[in-house]
């Protein structure tokens, strides 16, 4: 099959599709596993998606108001 196609490592279920590109889509979701990803049977490579950083990250981000972000629009 062509395209995006996605194996757990854990369970062996497949899936299909272009969202696999994305690291938050390579977790299997039956059983948490991590997905082996290939594209036209080409291994894809997007990094492991790491929860833990990435709200850690968003949480460094300064964070607005809607008041504050429209006081930026308009000036």
């Amino acid at each position: 099959m062509s395209g995006m196609e996605g194996i757990c490592t854990s369970c062996g279920a497949h899936y299909y599709g272009w969202a696999l590109q994305n690291p938050l889509a390579q977790c299997c979701g039956k059983c948490g596993g991590t997905l082996m990803v290939s594209q036209d049977g080409i291994p894809f490579a997007s990094g492991p998606f790491n929860l833990k950083a990435a709200v850690a990250t968003s949480l460094m981000a300064p964070q607005f108001t809607v008041s504050q972000n429209l006081d930026l629009l308009q000036n």
